[in-house]
């Protein structure tokens, strides 16, 4: 809730500068006929609260007095690079503008842990994903992480002049939306080996209206600020499989259904803009992109040796980071 809050607070910031404007923009007004090549260069990291996967508790009694020690261990996702590429076809400032993006990304992760035993202590291990709650003297967990995001967006744009110096552009589109996020546990435990594999996938269909503000503060420099609101109806399925090697079982689990689903993205940077030619409009922008995605995350679990869905709340997941958009217009 938190995170949503700041993404309406910083969409309604602009708001006010539709009404302050210095300097000249001269030619680079968005009202012009012509088609717009562009391409985003993404830098970002998978952020949720329930990427966690091992809960450990050590207890050392020394004189009476107990301390334990409490760690949560969670999955730490790797920054990686994505692309967005697209292309803006217009017809004049009073019409409309004709788009189509394609954004992916993906991203991995694995970890290990040595769990080492405590001295005169004892050490608990507890796990969404393995068996119950242990008490072990060694053992080691490892983990893979893998997420991917595949968004196109087709829809219609209309460039406006609110005053010299601030554009704005609404925008609508139709968007599909391909989401795969896995994770893997294999656990050592007293050389009791669990294995845990989790999948969840979203193929989904719907709508995202949005708008672009540009005000221009400087000689071709201005701010940029891109929100949007994405709803979205798919088929979001999850499965799971559990390995015990020491009692010979191993369980699956499969549940789908389709439901709705809602995003938002937010895009704030510096735009810098030329003009090559004397016609052909050249800009860039830097700058942080946030999406939060509600109710992504949400993982079969593993409760008194049978495997469930729905025991945790779904919970969301954000991708955050730098992006760096490059565009040309001829």
């Amino acid at each position: 809730m938190k995170k949503t809050l700041i993404t309406l607070l910083a969409t309604l910031f602009f708001i006010p500068l539709s009404g302050i404007g210095y300097g000249n923009y001269g030619n680079n007004c968005w009202c012009n006929d012509g088609t717009q090549i562009y391409v985003d260069l993404l830098y970002l990291r998978p952020d949720g609260a329930e990427l966690n996967y091992l809960f450990t508790r050590g207890e050392v009694t020394n004189d009476g007095v107990t301390t334990i020690i409490d760690q949560n261990f969670s999955v730490d996702p790797n920054w990686r690079p994505g692309v967005r590429v697209g292309m803006e076809t217009g017809f004049g400032c009073p019409d409309l503008n004709i788009f189509a993006n394609w954004t992916w990304y993906e991203t991995k992760a694995g970890n290990s842990l040595d769990l080492a035993p405590i001295v005169g202590g004892t050490l608990e291990v507890q796990s969404d994903f393995l068996s119950d709650s242990t008490l072990i003297t060694i053992g080691r967990v490892d983990t893979d992480f893998y997420f991917m995001f595949n968004w196109v967006d087709v829809g219609i744009s209309k460039p406006c002049c609110l005053c010299e110096n601030v554009k704005f552009k609404p925008f609508g589109a139709f968007t599909y939306l391909h989401v795969d996020q896995s994770l893997q546990v294999i656990a050592h435990l007293d050389g009791d080996r669990q294995e845990s594999n989790d999948k969840i996938e979203f193929y989904g269909y719907g709508a995202t209206l949005g708008t672009e503000l540009d005000w221009n503060f400087a000689c071709n420099l201005s701010l940029y600020g891109s929100s949007s609101v994405t709803g979205l109806w798919g088929e979001y399925s999850t499965n799971q499989s559990y390995i015990d090697n020491v009692i010979s079982s191993e369980t699956h689990m499969n549940y789908s259904e389709w439901r709705g689903r809602l995003l938002t993205r937010l895009q704030l940077g510096l735009k810098a803009c030329t003009t090559l030619c004397g016609c052909y409009n050249v800009y860039g922008v830097i700058g942080w992109e946030y999406t939060h995605m509600f109710n992504q995350t949400d993982w079969m679990v593993k409760v008194s040796q049978e495997i469930s869905n729905g025991n945790k709340p779904a919970a969301d997941l954000a991708l955050q980071g730098l992006f760096m958009k490059l565009a040309f217009t001829f």
